[in-house]
């Protein structure tokens, strides 16, 4: 009695009727492939889109006046500095000192350029008072009453709007009187300031700044500590009709 043969040929139903299971399983493979390449797609035209939408932001915020790279806003219109300084120097007794004198008036030529950068060439102080890190420049005994003189000492008593300014010519003298172990006693800055410009009426303008400095060193920076003598002048011409 010979052995039953297997089953050969496709699979059959329970009635004997060729079974297309294996084709239904191999299109369920391929509408899965299908299926998880377009979630793929989906997910990376999302991604794209909120990239440009990141960057559409962005580029708004920079036309709307929106921070850029950081500026600081308490940052010059104008840079300026003053020349290298003449330095003077001179031991109690009438002995020249000059080498001595030449790193501290380096110091105090850092100190009046930064005031006078923010007094005078910062947009602000074109309208209104300069920046408050101008008054950084005053030692802290001198600080609040150099706010108070603020209008001989910057564009405060202006009394005009400044359109635009610029640096025209400048220079610094410092004068140090050291004690007989050489330690600075005394130290006198003497600037000379003009700047010229326009207003925002129009026309032109000329800004003068002059007169002496007394520094004295705090935390290691030279610093003002008075400012006899020391005058701004604002000269414009008067307004049409005036």
């Amino acid at each position: 009695m010979s052995e039953p043969r297997p089953p050969t040929g496709p699979p059959r139903s329970s009635r004997g009727e060729p079974s297309d299971a294996p084709a239904v399983l191999r299109g369920t493979r391929a509408e899965r492939l299908a299926s998880g390449r377009g979630r793929g797609a989906l997910l990376a035209t999302a991604a794209a889109a909120v990239v440009i939408a990141a960057v559409a932001l962005l580029v708004l915020s920079r036309s709307h006046g929106g921070p850029r790279g950081g500026a600081s806003p308490t940052a010059p219109t104008v840079a300026f500095s003053f020349p290298a300084p003449a330095a003077r120097g001179q031991l109690l007794g009438g002995a020249s000192a000059d080498a001595l004198a030449r790193p501290i008036a380096n110091g105090v030529a850092q100190t009046l350029g930064r005031f006078y950068e923010l007094a005078f060439f910062d947009a602000a102080a074109w309208s209104g008072p300069p920046p408050a890190a101008a008054w950084a420049a005053f030692a802290p005994s001198a600080a609040g009453r150099a706010r108070r003189d603020a209008a001989g000492l910057t564009l405060a008593g202006a009394g005009e709007r400044i359109g635009t300014l610029r640096p025209a010519s400048s220079s610094l003298a410092v004068r140090v009187l050291f004690d007989p172990k050489r330690r600075p006693i005394a130290v006198i800055a003497t600037v000379s300031f003009v700047a010229r410009g326009t207003l925002a009426r129009g026309g032109s303008v000329e800004v003068t700044s002059r007169g002496s400095y007394l520094m004295e060193q705090v935390g290691g920076r030279w610093l003002i500590a008075g400012y006899p003598g020391v005058r701004t002048e604002v000269v414009a011409p008067a307004p049409a009709g005036a």
